[in-house]
C-alpha cells in the first residue's frame, strides 16, 4: 500500500468526519450523507485491511504484474536463449557456450598465472573445472544435441546442455565471486 494514498485517504476521512459530526457542512441531509459516506469508507477500509490480513504479505499489491508485456526482468534474455538452446537451436547453444568459455577464460587468466591461450586449452581439454559435468560444456563441442537428450526434453526434463551451463556457472560463482 502506498503511504501517501492511505493517508490522504485517512485524512479526507477524518475531515469528513468532523464536518459532519460538527454541522459545520449544511444542514441534516448533508450531515447524514457524511455519515453515510463515512462509514461506507470505514467498512470499506476495514474490509481492505482483513482481506490483506488473511491472505499474508506474499501477495502482490496493485502494481504491475510482471506478465505485462513490455517489462524487462534481468535474465529474461538469457533465459529465452536457454529455452532455444534445449530445443536444440544450435546458434543459442553456441552462444551460450561461447559466452560461459569467455567468462571462463577471463576468471582463469584474472585469477591464475595462465594467458588465454592457456586457460582455453585447459578447458577444452575439459580439465577445468573439476566437476565432470560442468567442464563437458567446454570439452564437447557439439552443437546438435543427441537423441537422447531430445527424448528427455520432450519428457519435461532438463537438456544435457542446460545442466552443463547451470554447473558451469555455478562453478564460476563459487570459484571466482
Amino acid at each position: 500500500m502506498r503511504p501517501l494514498a492511505l493517508a490522504l485517504g485517512v485524512a479526507s476521512l477524518v475531515a469528513g468526519l468532523a464536518l459532519a459530526a460538527t454541522g459545520a457542512a449544511g444542514g441534516l441531509v448533508t450531515r447524514v450523507g457524511f455519515v453515510l459516506a463515512a462509514l461506507a469508507a470505514g467498512v470499506g477500509a476495514l474490509l481492505a485491511l482483513l482481506v490483506r490480513s488473511v491472505e499474508g504479505p506474499e501477495t502482490t499489491s496493485l502494481g504491475r504484474p510482471p506478465e505485462r508485456p513490455g517489462v524487462r526482468r534481468p535474465g529474461d534474455r538469457l533465459d529465452r536463449k536457454l529455452a532455444a538452446a534445449e530445443r536444440g537451436e544450435t546458434l543459442a547453444r553456441d552462444d551460450l557456450r561461447e559466452r560461459a568459455e569467455e567468462g571462463a577464460v577471463d576468471a582463469l587468466v584474472r585469477h591464475s598465472d595462465r594467458d588465454r591461450a592457456a586457460a582455453r586449452d585447459l578447458l577444452r581439454r575439459g580439465e577445468w573445472p573439476d566437476d565432470a559435468v560442468a567442464a563437458a560444456l567446454f570439452a564437447d563441442r557439439r552443437s546438435r544435441p543427441s537423441l537422447r537428450d531430445r527424448v528427455r526434453v520432450f519428457l519435461g526434463g532438463e537438456s544435457t546442455f542446460r545442466q552443463r551451463f547451470a554447473r558451469a556457472t555455478a562453478a564460476l560463482w563459487e570459484r571466482y565471486r
